[in-house]
């Protein structure tokens, strides 16, 4: 057996995997929940504000819907 240390903080519900595949599905499934940063949000806030401001420049999920059957 192998003692694996990782110095950041991870947070497992369990401590306990069957085979690695699980562990790893395990963290990515952490990962997913994990909170966008600052940052992130920020970039996201404004491009909704743009998209708000500039509605010419965007198609709804409808137009897009149906451009694509088009197609």
């Amino acid at each position: 057996m192998t003692t694996i240390t990782i110095d950041k903080e991870i947070k497992l519900a369990k401590t306990h995997f069957k085979d690695l595949e699980e562990f790893q599905l395990h963290i990515l499934q952490i990962q997913e929940q994990s909170e966008l940063s600052t940052q992130h949000k920020s970039i996201l806030d404004a491009r909704l504000v743009e998209a708000d401001k500039n509605t010419d420049g965007y198609i709804n999920l409808d137009e897009l819907k149906s451009s694509i059957r088009r197609k």
